[in-house]
């Protein structure tokens, strides 16, 4: 039975962890474009930040 749709206690799944069929090329392309995602996110902070002082 879900409560509150949580799994029941029996059926834990490690989250956040790579799917069993993931290959190494994909962890790694995923990879890659988190650590774009992250300067894209920086720059754009960056850019509000000389926005709001000009």
């Amino acid at each position: 039975m879900m409560i509150g749709n949580l799994p029941p206690f029996n059926n834990q799944k490690n989250i956040g962890a790579a799917p069993e069929d993931a290959t190494l090329e994909d962890i790694k392309k995923l990879q890659a474009e988190v650590k774009w995602m992250k300067w894209a996110i920086i720059l754009l902070v960056a850019y509000i930040l000389y926005k709001e002082t000009k």
